[in-house]
Parts: C-alpha cells; structure tokens; sequence
C-alpha cells in the first residue's frame, strides 16, 4: 500500500465521497442512541411503592429512596384479588392482583421518597400499606408526526424495552378509556405526553441521525452500491487510500 500521504484536492474528494454515502447508511433502530434509550427506560420504567396515606380525593405514596418519581407519573394501586389454589390439594397458594385505583403524581419529595397524587380512576377501596407500581398496565399508544425513517423500528424497540405498558392501537388511547400515555414521534426527537396533557419526557434523537435519514424517494433499508469513478484523462496516478476499516475510494490526480 503506497505510504504518501492525500494531497488536498484528494482529499477532499474522498470527504465529499463518504458524505454522498451517508444518507445510504440504514437509519438506526434506535434513533434516540443508547442514552436516550436508558433515560426512557429510566423515566417511564417500573417502580414499586406503596400507600401511606389516602384522603378524599389524595393519595400519598412512599418509595425507595434510590428511585426517582417526577410530576405527571401514573401509578397503580392494587388490592387483594381472588384466591389462587392448588389444582390437587385445594391450598390456597396466593391471591390476584386486582387494580383498585389509578393515581397521578402531582409533587415529589426525594428527601423523603414520598409523592402525593391525585385519583383518576378508582375502582374499590385504597387504604395503607396497598402496594402501587408505576406505569404498571397503563394504556400507551404512537402518535407519529414524521415519516422519518427508523421510526417504525423505533417503535417497537420501545414497546420491548416497555412490556410493562398495555400498547394499543391508534393514535392515542382514546376518550372514554382508562387514562394514558401517547409517545409522540417529531422530526427532530420522541415526546411522552400523559393524562392532562402532561410533558413527561422530551427526548432528542440522536445528533446525525435525523440528517442522515432525509433523503427524498429512498425508502427506509435500502442499499446502494458504489460505482467505480471515471477520469477524462489518461494516465492516472495512485496517490493513495483510506485505512482498511474505512469505506475504500481510490484517489487519483
């Protein structure tokens, strides 16, 4: 392999070269990036707490002190449900889980690790020491705003990462069905909206990624291929090439 070094003008060949190639790359399946993938889960994952207070129409839950609840997070409350027995000896092995009750945060005390929330939905009695889990079968759907493309992909990584959440179809979870999530896909990054219209998360896609995946009439997963440059002159000289990890473009002057 020749060792001199790219002239200018070669150079710049080869970046304007790799930049053309670009938009061509598949889109990630993961627009958000790792990062933004953990902070979703971090956000909207399950969480475990229990009641300490309830008066009227307001609920105070208490968790551990190494979680973090925020302002509009959906938890539900569940009570004893019906018994579980053993098919042959008629032992009563445990009981349901029956949901007695969907509650929203609206102030958090890390101090303490307790939240006071609002009822939304109740369906029997909440009393203390009932436990609660966030976002724990709450209703969430898609509502996309851009044809951008690995949004599809994005999609359904985010269900996997979520199993916790009760996905539905359409835009959003719709009127007259229990209170939820709808995960709004932009242009430029995911957004989580919650009962109220409540802002529970704003998250950017990654930096490149939204660039790399505007390209006019190209379909999400299409490939191309390179073809060989041609020169108007004879006698070309090799002047030298990218490493071997690099997307090989020979350049000639």
């Amino acid at each position: 392999m020749p060792e001199h070094p790219l002239p200018k003008a070669g150079l710049f060949l080869v970046l304007a070269l790799l930049i053309g190639l670009l938009p061509w790359l598949p889109a990630s399946a993961a627009l958000l990036g790792k990062d933004g993938m953990a902070r979703v889960i971090h956000d909207l994952g399950p969480l475990e707490a229990r009641v300490i207070s309830c008066r009227e129409n307001e609920v105070v839950l208490e968790y551990a002190s190494s979680c973090h609840v925020k302002r509009g997070d959906i938890f539900t409350v569940y009570a004893k449900g019906a018994r579980v027995r053993d098919p042959e000896s008629g032992a009563v092995l445990g009981f349901l889980k029956a949901p007695s009750a969907v509650l929203q945060v609206t102030s958090s005390s890390e101090k303490d690790s307790r939240c006071t929330c609002t009822v939304l939905e109740k369906n029997g009695e909440i009393t203390p020491g009932l436990p609660a889990t966030r976002f724990s079968g709450t209703r969430a759907a898609f509502e996309v705003r851009s044809n951008i493309p690995g949004s599809a992909r994005l999609r359904e990584t985010i269900k996997n990462a979520l199993p916790g959440l009760e996905w539905v179809s359409g835009d959003h979870p719709g009127p007259g069905r229990p209170p939820g999530l709808v995960f709004v896909i932009g242009q430029k990054g995911l957004e989580v909206i919650g009962p109220g219209n409540t802002l529970l998360g704003s998250y950017p896609f990654s930096k490149g990624t939204v660039e790399r995946a505007r390209v006019p009439g190209v379909r999400e997963g299409a490939t191309a291929s390179v073809r060989p440059a041609t020169f108007p002159f004879a006698g070309p000289r090799l002047t030298g090439r990218l490493p071997a990890y690099a997307v090989q473009v020979s350049v000639y002057d």
